[in-house]
């Protein structure tokens, strides 16, 4: 999917270290394409938050569902978090912070 491979490079660079030639190098598409689909680089980035920030709620939603207790919950989910950080090979970091890198 295109706006998944969008938000991954958005998320791994940050917007504003990623310039429009990136995106197309990247997703595989010419200018034109990206305009004509998504408008410009904010409205794609915005519609790549929305799909991340949608992913993640539906993720917590479910990890929360299978994690009843609270302070049992929080705690796993915070190991997650760390060991999904700690084997992160890109060190993404946070998608939200990365805008305003």
């Amino acid at each position: 999917m295109v706006l998944s491979k969008a938000m991954n490079l958005f998320w791994k660079q940050g917007y504003a270290a990623t310039s429009v030639q990136d995106l197309v190098n990247h997703l595989g598409i010419n200018r034109a394409s990206l305009y004509d689909t998504f408008g410009d680089k904010e409205q794609l980035f915005k519609k790549s938050f929305d799909l991340y920030r949608k992913q993640n709620l539906a993720w917590l939603s479910t990890f929360f569902q299978n994690h009843p207790n609270v302070k049992s919950g929080f705690s796993k989910l915070f190991d997650v978090a760390i060991k999904e950080a700690v084997n992160d090979k890109d060190r993404k970091g946070c998608f939200v912070v990365k805008y305003y890198n």
